[in-house]
This record gives structure tokens, C-alpha cells and sequence, in this order.
């Protein structure tokens, strides 16, 4: 009796999962944008690009950060909220633009 070998299958894109991959899905960021903060007081600034994989690649890092808060705390020694610091190019927050996607879709 012979099997019969199943069909190979293509992968598809990644999938986000991570912490911005709800606002990945919903096309609301997208792979390249650009994220930017400025501590005025401490005189510190940051900028992080978004990947496809759900990563932050942060500016003089190598490896990519996880989550918005590991980026920006990579930048300023300290446990911050990334969400809060992080700034889209229009001025909101990721919290802000997490908070209307949660009010708009509630299923999310």
C-alpha cells in the first residue's frame, strides 16, 4: 500500500502576536512606523521603528525589544511605561490609539 505524501504548505506572513499586534492586525500601525519620545526634563529623546514581527528596533540597539516599554526603558534606564512615552508621528500616544481601538472594536 502506498501513502500518499501530503501536499507542502506554503507559510504565510507572520501573524502579530506581541503586545502591538492587536494594532497590527487592525492596520491601525503597520511594519516602518516610526515611534519617537522627548524627557524634557531629563533631555532625553528616543526613536523606535516598528517591525512585521511585532518588535521595536530602537535606535544604537542591535536586537529588537518585545514590547513598547522594554524599548523605552532600554533608552532610559528606567522601568517606564512605554505606552504612556512613545509618541506616532500625529502626536498620539500608543496608549491613546490602544484606548480608541478598544472603544471602537470592544471585542479587542
Amino acid at each position: 500500500m502506498r501513502r500518499r505524501r501530503a501536499p507542502h504548505a506554503t507559510p504565510g506572513p507572520a501573524v502579530p502576536h506581541g503586545p502591538l499586534g492587536g494594532l497590527l492586525q487592525a492596520g491601525l500601525l503597520s511594519a516602518g512606523t516610526e515611534l519617537t519620545f522627548h524627557q524634557r526634563r531629563a533631555n532625553r529623546r528616543g526613536r523606535a521603528v516598528i517591525t512585521a514581527e511585532d518588535r521595536l528596533i530602537v535606535d544604537g540597539h542591535a536586537s529588537p525589544f518585545p514590547s513598547p516599554s522594554k524599548a523605552a526603558e532600554a533608552i532610559t534606564g528606567n522601568v517606564i511605561n512605554g505606552w504612556t512615552l512613545w509618541h506616532l508621528p500625529d502626536g498620539r500616544t500608543l496608549d491613546g490609539l490602544r484606548r480608541e481601538h478598544q472603544r471602537d472594536d470592544p471585542h479587542n
